[in-house]
């Protein structure tokens, strides 16, 4: 027998290149269909897009039929009965690797950048905007190998995915229950500080439907209490264009840009309130759309030239 830990990591290696695993499955099974078929023998070259066109079906096939499968053992997870579950290495590693591949699927390529300040031996607190159910995904995306589980609202939990976000670790949130909320964000500070996982939380509460006017909505500075209680660094983050997706899609593509604008350390905010720090967090946030601003999509250099000669 293999012991657990072996078994963890074996899988892991395995779902770390599952994308190439896919492509390579689906180019084998076309090439061998299209030889050995009787489709070369009978059409030769002219037919040489039947391998490409099949490979990529094939592709997209197999990736819903790995969805569907860890949907259903989801909800096997969801009949455990507890609230929350200690976050799974494995089971956040699939995640990322599932949301990597959504993202091809979507024609959405997202650019990260400033992940060099961060200190991944270290739990931290992830703060960003959030304008799109796929923000989180987004980050998780490209920060595959990290080990991080997300404060989300607790529909979230009744859905396809549910059981396997919760086996993830993540934390669901209910608006309507603070008392419930207040141990949630205990539990949070439990895992930070146990260094069990990092966290990634939107303090903005609630997606911004009227983007970009505001561009960020009022923070909820209890939310800064739980890097806190844990003494963990707090990582800024500003992400564009994610919703933008689903106008996007399918004719065109979309670019996402998720900037690590710095790292808030304990020390550095241990003197200042809740509310100063969320203050500092969503400064910090706002400046980089100042600077990026041409990124969005509803804005254009022509429309900003025509905007400040209406100014002026």
């Amino acid at each position: 027998m293999l012991n657990v830990d072996f078994q963890s990591l074996l899988l892991e290696n395995i779902f770390m290149r599952l994308a190439f695993i896919i492509a390579l499955l689906s180019c084998g099974i076309a090439g061998v269909t299209y030889y050995f078929g009787g489709i070369w023998a009978t059409w030769g070259w002219s037919w040489i897009w039947f391998p490409i066109v099949f490979a990529l079906a094939l592709y997209w096939f197999i990736f819903l039929f790995v969805c569907l499968t860890i949907a259903l053992i989801s909800e096997f997870q969801k009949q455990n009965g507890k609230a929350t579950m200690e976050p799974n290495r494995f089971c956040q590693r699939v995640l990322g690797q599932l949301a990597f591949l959504a993202f091809v699927f979507f024609r959405a390529k997202v650019k990260l950048s400033g992940k060099g300040k961060i200190n991944f031996k270290k739990s931290f607190l992830m703060v960003s905007n959030h304008v799109s159910n796929f923000d989180q995904l987004a980050i998780i995306s490209r920060l595959r190998r990290a080990n991080i589980a997300c404060i989300c609202k607790k529909q979230l939990f009744s859905g396809p995915m549910g059981g396997w976000i919760k086996a993830c670790g993540y934390i669901p949130l209910d608006r309507k229950d603070m008392v419930s909320d207040a141990k949630m964000f205990e539990l949070a500070s439990e895992h930070l500080k146990e260094g069990k996982s990092s966290i990634i939380v939107a303090p903005e509460g609630t997606r911004n439907l009227d983007f970009p006017n505001p561009q960020l909505l009022p923070f909820h500075a209890a939310v800064f209490e739980v890097a806190r209680n844990a003494k963990a660094p707090i990582v800024v983050t500003a992400i564009q264009n994610t919703n933008a997706i689903s106008k996007r899609f399918p004719f065109r593509s979309t670019k996402i840009y998720i900037d690590i604008v710095g790292v808030i350390d304990y020390e550095q905010y241990k003197d200042l309130t809740n509310a100063e720090v969320s203050d500092k967090a969503r400064n910090m946030i706002l400046d980089r759309f100042e600077e990026k601003g041409a990124r969005f999509y509803h804005i254009s250099k022509k429309e900003e030239n025509k905007e400040q000669q209406n100014n002026e």
